[in-house]
């Protein structure tokens, strides 16, 4: 405590009235067990900051450079407080002292420890702690100020510049933050709007939503002044379509048109994608995004998403209205009929893949919604003039590795879609090819949100309904895999265990796919670790396939953690998978 009273002498109020002392926040550290608290390390660092700017005889460091300086360090956590990055932050920011603390739970409240960092000497001392009701979060937060001002002899501003707010406020606040910083600022504006909402005097909030808006109208503005001529024409035609949508009463091919529309929609932003995004090293490679590509990226795939979850209520609600409903549309005639150009533009003026007929059956779009959100996957089939195989995109990590909130979209969309069975009637001669459809698709969602039981339990239901399916022996041997029994998985395991290379050789790539649906990335680095301990030039090179077998997989999960250790094992075609990370 006396070294702690001897630092606070330094920083008092005549010292500090000579030359104001460069003071810079660091992020706190959260000791709770509720994970959700991890974005108030920011959050609450930035409140501090906010509100420690207008006292007199101190010089903040915005967070914004701070955050910089992290981002080229990488650093994470407490090794801010390492003795080879203490000099680095102080000489980064220009500052002589930091502050820094740790949120930890008391049950049922909450309490702030706070400590004071001399930046020349890594010395570290703890100071204070406030303890209060989480709801009172602000209470919280300003008893912290009062107390650290005090403390340093300085007189805590008479209103707090941050304004007020409650936990929920702060949290939502805090995930914008996290969100700005990795160039998602679609998301952090939604996020900013739910912290003004429900604290209208959070004056923080609202200055960060402004900014943040106004950085979106700019980011459109420019968007647009790159567009090519025949892209914003196609942009509007495509714009004029949905907004028609399909109120009644609809013109001849009016409904054909729309559906058109979705599928040029899809094409485009599939085609917006790849061009984005840096091409792989081989074909067989997903196109990663990267730090610098994150933002724009993430807006795309979000916008796939919205455009083909539409179709396929659009669809269904067709299907209840028309009969019979209409199953597919061909476009070149459709819109030849409407005197429309947009498929001209598309094909043959931006030169984008796309299929002349488009299937607007819900299951369809929705299996293929299933392919994009979980394997980063776009395929484009081939018409007249085109490849037979088609167009394939490949992207990672996906969608819902990116936003884990598209697993429960998907699956409620994939509940809508089933709807388009219960029309059919159980007489309809389809209903197996349908079921199966729904059942796979279902059962891929449940793969990737790690509930193996639940895919199981859905593939097992779809065998016991249709024992003489065309695709049994192959649904069994998928059910047989997630359990880990199939007999390639089996032998798979014999081989791991016994070191047979030659055996590994044939099976890794297939078993470390498997290990990732059943087990997902702690399956990934168990399996790797068995084979780090066999021995000699054969079972090394196993290991290198496994490895990148491994990476790949950690890519399409998005898990920086599991594709770093992979790394540090040797070179990735992903190496940028990660960057700012």
């Amino acid at each position: 405590m006396k070294a702690l009273l001897l630092l606070l002498t330094l920083l008092s109020a005549p010292a500090i009235a000579a030359e104001p002392k460069v003071v810079m926040v660091l992020y706190f550290d959260n000791n709770t067990t509720d994970r959700e608290y991890d974005v108030l390390q920011k959050g609450l660092a930035d409140m501090l900051i906010s509100d420690l700017a207008g006292v007199e005889g101190l010089k903040v460091v915005e967070r914004e450079k701070l955050q910089a300086l992290i981002d080229e360090l990488k650093l994470q956590g407490t090794s801010y407080f390492d003795s080879g990055t203490v000099g680095r932050l102080g000489k980064g920011t220009g500052a002589r002292y930091a502050i820094t603390g740790s949120i930890t739970a008391v049950t049922p409240k909450l309490r702030l420890d706070v400590r004071l960092v001399d930046l020349q000497t890594g010395e570290v001392e703890k100071t204070e702690q406030v303890t209060g009701e989480r709801e009172k979060f602000f209470e919280l937060e300003q008893a912290l100020v009062a107390r650290f001002l005090a403390r340093l002899g300085l007189k805590a501003p008479s209103e707090a510049h941050a304004g007020e707010t409650d936990l929920d406020g702060a949290l939502a606040y805090s995930k914008a933050l996290d969100l700005t910083d990795k160039g998602e600022l679609k998301a952090a504006s939604e996020q900013l709007s739910k912290a003004v909402q429900g604290a209208p005097d959070f004056t923080l909030a609202k200055e960060r939503y402004a900014e943040i808006l106004k950085r979106l109208r700019e980011a459109g503005k420019k968007r647009q002044e790159v567009l090519s001529a025949e892209e914003q024409e196609l942009l509007q035609g495509i714009a004029a379509s949905f907004a028609r949508g399909l109120k009644p009463p609809l013109k001849p091919y009016e409904l054909e048109s729309y559906f058109c529309h979705r599928g040029i929609n899809r094409s485009y932003l599939g085609w917006k994608l790849t061009r984005l995004l840096p091409q792989p090293a081989s074909p067989e490679l997903p196109q990663v995004i990267n730090a610098a590509t994150r933002a724009e990226a993430v807006g795309l795939m979000k916008q796939y998403y919205a455009n083909w979850e539409q179709a396929v209520n659009d669809s269904l609600a067709m299907q209840e209205h028309i009969k019979p409903p209409i199953q597919a549309v061909e476009c070149p005639m459709t819109l030849h009929k409407l005197g429309n150009k947009d498929f001209a533009l598309l094909k043959h003026s931006l030169r984008v893949p796309f299929y002349f007929s488009v299937d607007v059956s819900p299951i369809e779009v929705a299996v293929d919604l299933v392919e994009f959100t979980f394997a980063g996957k776009v395929h484009i089939e081939g018409g007249p003039g085109d490849s037979a195989e088609g167009t394939t995109w490949r992207f990672a990590p996906t969608l819902f590795a990116i936003d884990p909130s598209y697993g429960k979209k998907m699956l409620a969309l994939l509940d809508a879609a089933q709807r388009q069975r219960d029309f059919q009637g159980n007489t309809y001669p389809g209903l197996e090819y349908l079921d199966t459809r729904l059942a796979a698709a279902r059962a891929d969602v449940f793969i990737a949100t790690r509930e193996p039981q639940k895919a199981i339990a859905v593939l097992q239901a779809l065998l016991e309904k249709y024992p003489k399916l065309k695709r049994y022996k192959a649904f069994e041997n998928a059910v047989e895999d997630l359990i880990g029994v199939s007999a390639e998985a089996l032998a798979a395991q014999k081989a791991i265990k016994t070191c047979d290379a030659a055996a590994l050789d044939a099976t890794i790539g297939p078993e470390v796919r498997r290990i990732a649906d059943a087990q997902g990335p702690r399956g990934l680095a168990q399996v790797l670790k068995q084979l780090g301990k066999c021995e000699g030039e054969p079972a090394k090179a196993v290991l290198r396939k496994a490895q990148l077998a491994a990476a790949a997989e950690a890519v399409l999960f998005g898990d920086c953690t599991l594709l770093k250790a992979l790394e540090a094992m040797g070179p990735t075609p992903y190496a940028t998978a990660c960057d700012g990370e």
